[in-house]
């Protein structure tokens, strides 16, 4: 009876199915156990609901065991079947042909890019630099990697330009570096976009000369670069470039103009990653910078956006013991005074923005001079002290806002003279000759001046200490 209602509930859809199996597990749950249970759930497992089957505890194990035989088998015949098929593409005659010129492209594809393509690269290299640059190029060794994509260069050389060499000097060094390392990542051609995963500069040198006071060494390439394309590009091209170092850096600077020779060694800089892509533009760069000036160390560290529209920068800049007199020496405006002696030391924080279109400069930290002494131009002394310390709260020099915590002079000595015509040696610093008033009357008149957007000075002392202090007067 009921393998009659079974055969005849097969030809309905589904849903009287389910009915049916509801129905037959009831009566099964009232008939005897070891008459149909135990052979109909083995043989016809799949019309019992979970509930019938939970109901039976000796069909239970059989019809579990069944199953457990039965996906075992499936598996296996279809795992065989699916080695057979592996088997006949392998052996077909169009697959091995496929198979070996794959291999066959791989090995000409190594062949070319680790023996063939370097000595062609360092040849156009040497070429295209020395046209583009003015300058003897060489280089001694190219190493390419195809199919990690990576690139070494060793032993670059890059000389001085036969316009600034001597009539007795047939060659010089300009730029020097032992190895250039870059990583480019496979996804550049699916960006279409130049995405280097590592750009590593070890040893770098630098030569650099100044000629006179507004020529250098390296004038003529500036001028060069600086002209605006022809075609300029509507939009500006994108990159990627993460694991920027540079490492044990050199730069030996000759100024032929004061006779004097500096060095700038053991710098390293290092930037996470720079980019101008979308998604990146936002986000901080955290550059650094480490090096020793004339054996002062100098320490540089920030973050940047500067690909956002609003230049959102911050610097760290930490100097100990750099010599003030050297500095002064390259002020871009010559000074009324002269600065004999003096260390200057920084611990500064400097952040920058763009707001509302205008430029935001805010500058907080302390700054300390030791042993400062300043003359005028005749060696006459003015002012001297043992040490100067500025506790800046918060500067912002493009709003004439100076809050200052603390300015404290330990051992000040001013020299104050007047000479016959009754005028202070201060005064005379600040005067003007009376050829510059000449001339800078007619402008002032032909051009008034906007004082409109000029903006008070706000300046702000919270502690001015002196010790020591002496003013001699003559």
């Amino acid at each position: 009876m009921g393998r009659g209602r079974l055969r005849q509930s097969s030809g309905n859809n589904f849903s009287g199915f389910s009915f049916f199996q509801e129905d037959l597990a009831g009566v099964l749950n009232e008939l005897p156990w070891g008459s149909i249970c135990q052979r109909s759930v083995v043989y016809s497992g799949l019309l019992f609901p979970k509930a019938a089957r939970g109901s039976c505890p000796r069909a239970q194990p059989r019809y579990e065991a069944r199953m457990a035989s039965l996906n075992k088998t499936s598996l296996t015949s279809a795992g065989r079947s699916l080695l057979k098929g592996a088997n006949a593409v392998a052996q077909a005659r169009r697959t091995r042909r496929i198979v070996i010129g794959l291999l066959l492209a791989v090995i000409v594809i190594g062949l070319l890019g680790f023996f063939a393509a370097p000595p062609l690269i360092r040849h156009i290299a040497e070429q295209q630099l020395s046209a583009q640059l003015g300058r003897p190029t060489g280089i001694e060794r190219i190493a390419l990697n195809p199919y990690t994509l990576s690139f070494e260069a060793d032993r670059v050389h890059i000389g001085e330009a036969p316009a600034n060499l001597g009539a007795n000097t047939k060659s010089g060094d300009f730029v020097d570096i032992e190895r250039l390392i870059v990583r480019p990542s496979w996804s550049s051609l699916f960006r279409l976009a130049p995405i280097i995963n590592e750009l590593k500069i070890d040893s770098p040198r630098f030569h650099i000369v100044r000629l006179d006071a507004q020529r250098f060494n390296f004038s003529d390439l500036v001028e060069k670069f600086s002209k605006p394309s022809a075609n300029p590009s509507s939009k500006p091209a994108r990159f990627s470039v993460s694991n920027i170092r540079v490492e044990n850096g050199r730069i030996d600077f000759d100024d032929r103009l004061l006779k004097t020779h500096h060095i700038i060694d053991r710098w390293s800089i290092g930037i996470p990653f720079i980019a101008n892509l979308a998604s990146t533009t936002e986000l901080f760069v955290t550059p650094s910078l480490q090096a020793r000036i004339d054996g002062s160390p100098l320490s540089i560290r920030g973050r940047t956006k500067p690909f956002s529209e609003s230049r959102e920068s911050e610097i760290a800049l930490q100097l100990d013991g750099l010599d003030v007199p050297q500095l002064a020496s390259y002020a871009p405006a010559s000074l009324p005074v002269a600065v004999k002696s003096g260390r200057l030391s920084t611990n500064l924080d400097v952040s920058f923005e763009l707001s509302a279109d205008a430029p935001v400069v805010r500058i907080k930290g302390t700054v300390d001079l030791a042993d400062l002494a300043v003359t005028d131009k005749q060696d006459a002394p003015l002012f001297a002290a043992q040490t100067l310390h500025v506790n800046a709260a918060n500067l912002e020099p493009l709003r004439n806002v100076y809050r200052l915590d603390e300015v404290r002079l330990t051992q000040p000595d001013v020299k104050l003279s007047r000479d016959k015509t009754g005028a202070f040696n201060f005064q005379k610093l600040s005067a003007t000759t009376p050829a510059s008033t000449a001339v800078a009357t007619p402008a002032s008149a032909a051009k008034p001046t906007d004082t409109t957007t000029a903006q008070p000075h706000d300046l702000a002392i919270k502690h001015l200490p002196i010790h020591q202090g002496q003013i001699v007067f003559d």
